[in-house]
């Protein structure tokens, strides 16, 4: 891939707004699941945790933690193989809706705060 696809395609997956059904059979948007924090729960990156930054369909998600998953080329990872917290970001959404790219030092900055503390505004997180 060239570069200018790659990031071409992170921006297309970041402003995909296409509704998709959960595996419980309940109805879920992306404004639900998008900016949730969650943890790895297979591959190489088990147990990190992540922000979901793109939604492509009903089985995959494309996460991001700014350091080992840029939100320049964010992992691709099947919502079966990740472990979904209460806590949301939701002033990563805001950006993400507004049409903009979140800078990865926001995405460190923000996951970093839950990880020290455990609790994002009074939520625990595991």
């Amino acid at each position: 891939m060239v570069g200018n696809e790659s990031g071409t395609q992170a921006g297309q997956l970041l402003a995909s707004t296409e509704p998709f059904r959960s595996n419980g059979g309940g109805r879920l948007f992306m404004e639900d699941i998008l900016g949730k924090v969650v943890y790895s729960k297979t591959g190489r990156d088990q147990g990190r945790m992540f922000i979901i930054v793109g939604v492509i369909n009903d089985r995959f998600v494309t996460v991001a933690d700014g350091s080992l998953r840029k939100i320049e080329n964010p992992k691709v990872k099947n919502i079966k193989h990740i472990q979904f917290t209460g806590v949301k970001a939701d002033e990563i959404v805001a950006i993400i809706k507004s049409g903009e790219t979140p800078g990865n030092h926001i995405l460190r900055k923000y996951l970093k705060n839950i990880g020290t503390t455990g609790v994002s505004d009074g939520k625990e997180v595991w």
